[in-house]
């Protein structure tokens, strides 16, 4: 299994990612995160809290297939490819469902 990741914000208080890998940049007023989740079987409810911003919309792509086997090929080019993803942003959090063996990238644009 995963081991989580763990880190101190600023004023200390104890952060931890069960499970996810996660990356964040941004680049004026849009923030973008990508997201993983490496388990095959748990999917896995994201909650991403934007600390001193306000998100004015939120959008999402997901790349997943129901096998985490599936692959693309010469034949089957379409076995995984990227799909809308909901996502809900509401005040300083945005939220997300991530399957099983899935990555979503999320785009907020910051209030």
């Amino acid at each position: 299994a995963p081991k989580p990741l763990g880190w101190k914000r600023p004023d200390g208080a104890q952060m931890r990612l069960e499970g996810l890998s996660a990356s964040a940049s941004v680049t004026g007023k849009r923030l973008t995160v990508s997201v993983v989740n490496p388990s095959y079987k748990e999917a896995s409810e994201v909650e991403i809290r934007l600390n001193g911003a306000r998100a004015a919309s939120a959008r999402g792509t997901l790349l997943a297939a129901g096998d985490p086997h599936a692959h693309n090929t010469w034949t089957a080019p379409d076995a995984v490819r990227p799909s809308a993803l909901t996502v809900r942003a509401s005040g300083d959090t945005v939220r997300l469902a991530l399957p099983a063996s899935a990555v979503a990238t999320v785009t907020v644009d910051l209030a």
